[in-house]
């Protein structure tokens, strides 16, 4: 595309020099070509008069073959060029990048003087033609100059000189190093009132290519701003069109209808936009809705038979296409559920999807006229056409977020004062980072469980592993009521959830102590979800945390392993933001790093040697520890089987020792680390008699 090549034009009367390409001109106006010119006339110099003369114009709306009129006319650019009123410098400067934004946007620059900014924007008619005649030339571009007007006035809050709608407007060169050019600015299309009173048919076939749609948008912000530009501009081609009075309401959305289903919007997002601009006490929402929809339904009708798509292939795009305007579905693959919101998903949370959801889809989707049966409705949403939502998997890598090097698991740990926070640190850390694993990796359970002991009530220990999740999991995946009366919803909870906190881990220990070790070490979880269906094997994912003001929690000392007990010295401190996606990304790069987070024999007896103080004594090591005692440094002592130890302790108390008892002594002498050999396939510990 070409633009006329004018000298003299700004004082005086302009002469053609030749038609020369449009891109190369705008560029020219970004690089220094005409920079030290410019600079005289905006510091109004002494040769600012001379820079004025210099300057060449130039015509983007037409090119001719001499001078600026219809007779020497070659060819229509279908260019509306906007000047603005005068601004400050950086108002200027806003207003051309805002306009930037707008994709139907070819240019914007600040002009000559530094004051105005220029926009230019491509149009066309509806087909994507352009007028051929000088009379159809003239009319049409006098509509697009209006209609193009009055959309960036309002996206962009701007006034607009109306003096500049001629084809002839000449625009001096000037200088803008930030000057916007966007070659594949979308078309606005400029319609009269005859062209919307055209049957869909014969429109359609006057198209060329497919509709313009927006399905290829994901849900979400991005797309919900496209279909809100799309909308204004089909709202500023009818107020050029038609009359907003009341009394021509329904005429006006008739019009407004047609603009939005020429650019593809689809009629739920049409209605939906324009509900709070165009009812009135007598034109309501149901008459706006039905005025929409007797357009709509002409265009579906030649689309239908256009496309050779069955009346059930129809109705179901339909179906289809409105679910995904108006609601947003997931499958989330942890909980084994359908999760609901509605498209407007700044107001509305996800939620389970309910029955009384499923009639509002049907009943909604009746009122915008599309034939359904609301078990067409169970159907399509229970189906493939509902994408699958891992919400740890999805929170982790979608989008992935490097690591920035930072220690965010230091920065967490910090904020739990503790007797001994090098051994905190340590244990949170191998802990957390196994947290993590556990939940993206089907293969791997976190065995640990991290114990906050002691403090006053009041100092945040129970709040605390929450805040260790992200907000959006916290509903969902954290649970502090881990027992229940139904051992499979029990067991359930070890996948659905991310953490379990056992509070006042004690008194469940005293209470079902196997059953507490058993989740803790549980792999496989295989639950029968209905009677009429078989057992379903379900990922473990949970990772176990607990708390306590007692300090001799601990009383089976063959698996004090599996508790890192820490003393909590005062209160947490939640006055703490916690960047969760870093913090997860620093677990998820330690653990590709080959970070160890499970712990070794060596360091199982670390947290082993730790746990004494925390351990409880019951009456047989009371008993035991009465008569006898574990050796000191060099100190040797006598080595005896547990029976052997039993029956002294008989014989001085004439309590009667059982095999249990027995058996319970060894194996508690050998995880308290004493001292142990083999005699003829006998073990005996080395103790000293008190």
């Amino acid at each position: 595309m070409n633009v006329s090549h004018y000298k003299g034009g700004n004082k005086g009367r302009p002469t053609f020099l030749e038609n020369s390409p449009m891109a190369e001109v705008i560029n020219s106006f970004s690089s220094l070509k005409y920079a030290s010119l410019v600079d005289d006339i905006r510091n109004n110099n002494a040769d600012a008069t001379k820079a004025w003369e210099q300057l060449p114009s130039f015509t983007f709306g037409a090119t001719f073959n001499g001078g600026r009129t219809k007779t020497n006319m070659e060819q229509y650019n279908g260019i509306v060029q906007l000047c603005s009123t005068k601004l400050e410098p950086e108002q200027a400067e806003t207003l051309r990048d805002n306009a930037a934004k707008e994709p139907n946007t070819l240019a914007s620059f600040i002009n000559t003087e530094g004051t105005e900014v220029i926009i230019l924007t491509p149009v066309s008619r509806p087909d994507n033609s352009q007028p051929q005649t000088n009379e159809e030339i003239a009319k049409f571009h006098e509509q697009a100059f209006a209609t193009v007007s009055i959309y960036y006035e309002s996206c962009l809050y701007a006034d607009f000189k109306k003096s500049t709608h001629s084809l002839a407007q000449l625009t001096t060169a000037t200088y803008d190093p930030k000057l916007f050019f966007n070659p594949e600015a979308e078309v606005f299309l400029v319609a009269t009132k005859k062209d919307y009173e055209k049957k869909p048919e014969k429109l359609l076939r006057n198209m060329e290519g497919d509709p313009i749609s927006f399905a290829h948008l994901p849900i979400g912000e991005a797309r919900d701003l496209e279909i809100k530009r799309a909308f204004d501009r089909a709202y500023s081609n009818t107020l050029n069109k038609e009359s907003f009075l009341e009394e021509n309401r329904s005429q006006f959305v008739y019009g407004l209808a047609y603009f939005c289903c020429l650019a593809g919007i689809p009629e739920a997002e049409t209605a939906k936009l324009a509900l709070p601009r165009c009812i009135t006490n007598h034109f309501t929402a149901d008459d706006l809705r039905r005025t929409i929809r007797i357009k709509y339904k002409e265009y579906e009708n030649a689309f239908g038979t256009d496309s050779g798509l069955t009346k059930v292939e129809k109705e179901t795009h339909l179906l289809e296409e409105f679910i995904k305007r108006n609601f947003m579905l997931r499958r989330n693959v942890i909980l084994q559920g359908i999760e609901f919101r509605y498209a407007d998903h700044t107001s509305h949370e996800w939620t389970e999807l309910r029955d009384h959801h499923l009639n509002t889809i049907y009943i909604r989707a009746h009122k915008e006229g599309i034939n359904c049966t609301l078990n067409d409705v169970k159907a399509m949403v229970d189906s493939e056409f509902t994408p699958s939502y891992h919400p740890f998997k999805d929170f982790i890598f979608v989008p992935f977020t490097e690591w920035d090097g930072h220690d965010y698991i230091a920065d967490v740990a910090a904020t739990v004062p503790t007797k001994d926070p090098e051994y905190f640190e340590w244990c949170f850390r191998k802990w957390f980072v196994a947290l993590v694993a556990s939940l993206i990796n089907d293969r791997v359970i976190n065995h640990q469980i991290l114990v906050l002991i002691g403090g006053k009530h009041g100092m945040g220990k129970s709040t605390w592993p929450e805040r260790l999740l992200p907000p959006e999991w916290r509903k969902s995946h954290f649970d502090a009521n881990v027992f229940s009366n139904n051992a499979n919803a029990t067991r359930m909870k070890l996948s659905t959830s991310a953490i379990l906190n056992i509070d006042e881990l004690d008194t469940i220990q005293r209470y079902d102590q196997e059953t507490v070790k058993e989740l803790f070490t549980t792999f496989n979880i295989n639950i029968r979800t209905s009677p009429d269906r078989p057992p379903r094997n379900f990922t473990r994912h949970a990772s176990f945390f607990g708390t306590t003001n007692h300090m001799d929690i601990l009383r089976d000392y063959t698996g004090s392993r599996r508790n890192l007990c820490h003393e909590v010295t005062g209160p947490i401190n939640f006055d703490f933001t916690i960047d969760y996606k870093q913090l997860y990304a620093q677990a998820w790069n330690m653990i590709l790093n080959g970070f160890r987070y499970y712990f070794n024999s060596e360091e199982n007896s670390i947290v082993e040697q730790h746990n004494q103080q925390y351990m409880e004594t019951d009456a047989d090591m009371e008993l035991f520890y009465e008569y006898y005692r574990k050796p000191e440094g060099e100190e040797e002592g006598i080595f005896l089987s547990a029976a052997k130890l039993a029956e002294y302790i008989k014989s001085k108390t004439g309590i009667a020792i059982s095999k249990k008892m027995i058996w319970k002594l060894g194996r508690n002498l050998k995880s308290l680390n004493y001292s142990f050999r083999k005699s003829r396939g006998i073990t005996q510990y080395e103790v000293v008699l008190r």
